[in-house]
């Protein structure tokens, strides 16, 4: 021990620099690896924050209300909308008062903020539940547009904003929800349960807007019987019972092709296409549940 005493300076003379230089990379590596898992942390924590408020925004949207984050850059409809929701005693900001110009800016907002939510999530997030919450938010979002596509399609001329308010079909609306709650429901066993059992009710409600009454029913006749709870089991028994009691609506779905005659060429086939229904009659089904994005 004595002559390693003796030697120690001469060791740290030969090595002290080399030994320095491993321990002060070491310590800088922790300080990196903690601030890349902190940093990690905060990103993540935003984007759930982010998708949560989207969520919020296109649930308020759907139940006829414009949340105040897509008012932001519109002083003048927001003024209008708080004094009406004041004057309804109402906490939320209705939209059913605006004008067709300005319920298709509010609309495009909602679009922006969505679209931003879900891209944001699905490229910069590894965490598949929090993906398919993305997913399922975009699903839910064309479904609604289909919706309101469609009620507008069959609208009076007079009440039709004169800007393009839908920058797609109906049907292709319905197409892309159904492809992103397919990829859910095929995925079911390593996402959360609440948000497959979405995707389901969601597809279910694709293919009653479609009319396609059968596929809608076998999709609730599952969800009663294997669905993760009992809320969710008498939902899609009340789906069930609505398509019972409720007649099929030749106005939804395809137009059906015209049958063959024989009558002169001068007779023209009395099936119509799905735009000649009348304005009061539009789709209404929309998924039952819906998630509930935790941060």
């Amino acid at each position: 021990m004595v002559r390693g005493v003796r030697t120690f300076p001469q060791f740290w003379k030969d090595y002290g620099s080399k030994i320095s230089l491993v321990i002060i990379l070491f310590l800088l590596s922790l300080v990196l690896v903690r601030y890349w898992l902190n940093s990690r942390e905060v990103t993540q924590q935003a984007i759930a924050e982010q998708l949560t408020s989207a969520r919020s925004v296109l649930e308020q949207y759907r139940q006829g209300n414009a949340g105040s984050s897509v008012l932001d850059d519109d002083a003048q409809t927001r003024q209008f909308l708080v004094m009406a929701s004041r004057q309804l005693g109402d906490a939320s900001i209705p939209i059913v008062f605006l004008g067709p110009e300005a319920e298709t800016r509010i609309r495009g907002r909602v679009k922006e903020k969505v679209e931003a939510a879900v891209a944001e999530t699905l490229k910069n997030s590894s965490d598949p539940a929090r993906q398919a919450e993305a997913t399922l938010l975009r699903a839910d979002l064309n479904l609604h547009f289909g919706l309101l596509a469609f009620a507008e399609s069959t609208a009076a001329p007079a009440t039709q904003p004169t800007t393009k308010a839908f920058d797609k079909t109906p049907e292709q609306y319905f197409e892309s929800a159904a492809k992103d709650y397919a990829e859910l429901i095929a995925q079911a066993a390593k996402i959360p349960a609440r948000t497959a059992t979405a995707a389901r009710f969601g597809m279910a409600a694709v293919h009653e807007n479609r009319d396609e009454r059968d596929k809608a029913k076998a999709i609730y006749d599952d969800i009663a019987k294997s669905g993760p709870d009992a809320t969710v089991k008498k939902l899609a028994a009340a789906r069930i019972d609505l398509l019972v009691r409720i007649p099929a609506n030749p106005l939804l779905g395809p137009p059906s092709k015209p049958k063959p005659t024989t009558a002169p060429a001068t007779t023209q086939a009395t099936t119509g296409p799905a735009a000649t229904a009348p304005a009061a009659t539009q789709p209404t089904a929309t998924p039952a549940t819906k998630p509930s994005t935790q941060p």
